[in-house]
């Protein structure tokens, strides 16, 4: 158990909007025989943790997980977990959920089937690496370390971009009663590459001014 005593402050962190935020928490009280530790949090915390349910300390180098068990407005209570498996926190980009007032489209087909007809997913987050589309439970269109062709439409400074890139299908995997698909990028211009980054700059300081408010 991480070593923290009653009147700590602790940088507690959770993800908002696929993005990694962290908050401060006041250590209120300890239960070290059921690993359990209470905080009262800022409202940062508050917010982004409603949703999630979990919590990220640091411990040195080491990630610590903590799941929720109670809250109350800004108070928290949650248990250490011995191991966590995080995916998310050995992220090589930074990554955000795309936003409805700039929303991301994507165009999509198969890299080797050139007559194929391409179909339009909306993007549910995206990063300098790569973009994270939503789709039902029964699509088949897509398969593991395939290579796609992707036309990006993205909306930045109330101008639509097209962006062409090359990707493959990196992970498929269950998420909110549909399949989440990621697509790395293999094959695009730095140049458009630099869109992104100011995309993903942008949207990132809506989301943190959105927990501020």
């Amino acid at each position: 158990m991480i070593e923290v005593k009653v009147g700590d402050v602790t940088n507690l962190y959770c993800f908002y909007e696929e993005l990694l935020v962290m908050g401060k928490g006041v250590v209120i009280e300890v239960d070290e025989s059921k690993n359990l530790i209470a905080w009262e949090v800022d409202d940062v915390v508050s917010k982004a943790s409603f949703l999630e349910k979990r919590l990220f300390l640091k411990n040195g180098d080491r990630w610590i997980g903590a799941d929720i068990v109670f809250r109350d407005r800004n108070f928290l209570s949650a248990k250490l977990l011995r191991t966590i498996y995080e995916p998310r926190l050995r992220r090589s980009y930074l990554r955000v959920t795309t936003s409805l007032s700039s929303p991301v489209e994507v165009e999509v087909s198969k890299l080797f089937s050139p007559k194929a007809q391409s179909k339009k997913y909306p993007v549910f987050d995206i990063s300098e690496g790569g973009i994270g589309i939503l789709v039902e439970k029964k699509n088949r269109f897509f398969k593991m370390d395939e290579g796609l062709a992707l036309s990006l439409h993205l909306t930045l400074d109330n101008k639509v971009h097209y962006i062409p890139a090359k990707a493959k299908v990196v992970h498929i995997s269950e998420f909110a009663g549909r399949k989440k698909v990621g697509l790395f990028f293999v094959d695009i211009s730095s140049d458009d590459r630099d869109r992104i980054l100011r995309y993903i700059t942008k949207r990132q300081r809506e989301i943190i001014r959105g927990l501020k408010l």
